[in-house]
């Protein structure tokens, strides 16, 4: 038998001594004796209750007024749990059963007394069941609670379903605020969380849903909800398998992965850009060496026919073929960030309103622009060039969204900080055109991207825009909607206070023509041999060098000044600006005047162009190349 509880306390209803002195006894035989407080009626037995708690109860069913059940009702009253045995002589099948029925733990008979200490064993471990199922229950019913709180505060949801996947048995709070629908419905209407998945993902979800039950799996899916919005979701399921392997229930995870699917998209958008930027770039450098010559020779042919020459628009036609790459180029610099990029104290309204003209005779007679400067406009720092073209392409872009021609409107305001920005400046493009497809705008500002018929467009346009305002530390926004237009907005930082150049002594004017020594370094012979020919009919003394080490080695041999270093700024080895900042550092009077439409070393080239150098774009016109370096020359201050 199982070891009772030691001193038990006991309460006994009993009105007969005699009867009392038995129970007494029997208990004493078998070991059970211990605290026992003797109840004889209605009232001493309500008094005692009162002093519980109880390890026992034991009861006749009959004393002065008070019966078996109405005793047996006082202590559930009080104790639900504490065993109660009625010990009587009479009392009935039929009583016996209402007792039970009512609570009561087990009777005996008085004329039966040895079967007591017995029942009191089993009333006992009966009892000891009840309080650790209720523990147990108590620390359940904790664990759910806590789980609960877990599950309803952090933002994955959790599912558990049958077997087949074809019905939920629960679904956490997180699912609300993710789906947007009422918890409830995920647990009535399985077809409706099937129909929440974007069109495009339910063949893939349902095959999962086929395979999934067998071994974890994992998926990515969209989600519509009812507001309209878009949400990526990333579920993982897992089989629950009782002993003998067999799939009780499903336990999934879901998660919602929308800002996490931006950023990947946006990280490899980045990538993208990069690579065609790097290749774009590249390609910008070799096309621009090859257009110097072209437009150079081109230029010195044309110097050389007269206006009636039959050779003459022969040549003219390969110049414009010239200036046509050289647009291209321009915006594959500007697309990969390689120009030498000089930001300027710039006011973006007198910017617009100094392009109308240009850009109404380029947009033609059925397009309208209007240019709407807002008052008191901060001013932005940017390279004027760069944005001169982004308000181009913009408007260009605009205009081709409107074949029957339309109206463009430009306007330019101060704009509230943003996120993490501090003020800004919104240049805001708009058309009446056809307008973009909401599945097209992701790619809007890809490069070579382009929904013009094929010769239309180089689909370099908007990701040149894209490159120039990201540089310069800004962001493009897009709204269109198809058939009512399109709305391009340009935010970039805005600046306080007034942005002055470092100013440097002036230094005597260098020699002219005749007397006057030019360096040319630049690892493209044809090039190279452009320019020294240029330069040597203009009057100048010409030193050649094919790279920056000979050009170093050449100024510390040559005996006298050297008044001009013309060199590339990007050339295998030591590159234009390293050679600069030493050429600068042992001759005081030579000038630097760098030539390349492409630079990696922009921070360096940039100082030192604030510093006093100069610099002419490739691919440059040889009168523009003369000009510069008279320029030059002539004047003081630079290097």
């Amino acid at each position: 038998m199982n070891p009772l509880k030691s001193a038990l306390r006991i309460l006994h209803l009993e009105d007969s001594d005699a009867d009392a002195e038995l129970v007494r006894e029997s208990l004493a035989e078998d070991g059970l004796d211990g605290e026992v407080v003797r109840a004889t009626d209605g009232a001493s037995f309500e008094a005692a209750l009162a002093r519980g708690p109880w390890d026992l109860v034991l009861a006749d069913f009959n004393v002065p007024r008070l019966d078996g059940l109405a005793a047996l009702a006082m202590v559930r009253d009080r104790d639900k749990e504490v065993p109660f045995i009625c010990v009587s002589g009479t009392i009935g099948e039929e009583r016996a059963v209402q007792l039970l029925r009512s609570g009561a733990t087990d009777y005996v008979l008085k004329q039966a007394l040895d079967k007591l200490p017995m029942a009191i064993r089993r009333a006992q471990d009966e009892a000891r069941e009840k309080r650790r199922a209720a523990e147990a229950e108590l620390a359940l019913a904790e664990k759910e609670a806590l789980l609960g709180e877990i599950v309803g505060t952090i933002d994955e949801v959790f599912w558990v379903l049958t077997p087949a996947l074809d019905r939920v048995l629960y679904v956490s709070p997180g699912f609300e605020r993710v789906w947007g629908r009422p918890q409830a419905q995920a647990l009535s209407d399985f077809a409706l969380l099937l129909d929440a998945i974007e069109p495009e993902d339910r063949a893939a979800v349902q095959a999962f849903m086929t395979r999934a039950p067998a071994q974890p799996q994992e998926i990515q899916h969209r989600i519509r909800r009812p507001d309209g919005k878009l949400r990526w979701i990333r579920a993982l399921t897992y089989p629950v398998r009782d002993a003998s392997g067999k799939i009780l229930r499903i336990v999934a995870v879901s998660s919602d992965i929308t800002d996490r699917k931006e950023m990947e998209q946006n990280f490899l958008q980045a990538q993208k850009m990069e690579a065609v930027g790097r290749l774009a770039g590249g390609v910008a450098h070799d096309f621009n060496n090859l257009l110097t010559v072209i437009g150079g020779y081109t230029e010195l042919l044309l110097g050389r026919l007269g206006p009636s020459d039959p050779a003459r628009a022969q040549v003219e036609e390969v110049q414009r073929a010239g200036e046509r790459g050289s647009a291209l180029t321009r915006q594959l610099l500007a697309f990969s960030r390689k120009q030498v990029y000089v930001p300027t104290r710039v006011d973006l309204g007198e910017v617009a309103r100094g392009m109308v003209r240009m850009l109404e005779r380029l947009l033609g007679e059925e397009v309208r622009i209007d240019v709407e400067a807002a008052p008191g406009l901060r001013p932005v720092m940017a390279d004027r060039g760069q944005i001169e073209q982004v308000l181009l392409n913009l408007a260009v872009n605009a205009r081709d969204a409107m074949p029957r021609g339309g109206r463009i409107g430009v306007s330019i305001s101060n704009a509230a900080p943003g996120a993490g920005t501090g003020p800004q400046v919104l240049l805001s493009v708009s058309d009446s055109g056809t307008g973009i497809a909401p599945e097209l705008l992701p790619r809007l500002f890809e490069p070579f991207f382009t929904t013009k018929e094929p010769g239309k467009g180089t689909g370099l346009g908007l990701a040149t825009v894209h490159g120039i305002v990201t540089h310069a530390g800004g962001r493009v926004e897009v709204e269109s909607e198809v058939g009512r237009g399109t709305t391009f907005r340009v935010y970039l930082p805005a600046v306080e206070g007034e942005v002055r150049p470092v100013e440097l002594p002036a230094k005597t004017p260098a020699a002219a023509s005749g007397t006057a020594v030019i360096l040319v370094a630049d690892d493209s012979d044809a090039v190279r041999r452009l320019a020294c020919e240029v330069l040597s009919q203009s009057g100048y003394r010409v030193l050649e060098a094919s790279s920056g080490e000979e050009a170093a080695r050449m100024s510390r041999k040559h005996p006298g000044p050297i008044h001009l270093l013309l060199t590339d700024m990007v050339m295998d080895g030591m590159t234009g600006p390293e050679l600069a900042v030493q050429i600068a550092g042992t001759r005081k009077e030579c000038r630097i005047l760098f030539m390349s439409g492409y630079t990696e070393e922009a921070e360096e080239a940039r100082d030192l162009i604030a510093r006093g150098a100069s610099f002419i774009e490739k691919p440059f016109a040889i009168t523009a190349l003369k000009r510069k370096v008279e320029e030059l020359l002539r004047g003081g201050g630079p290097l």
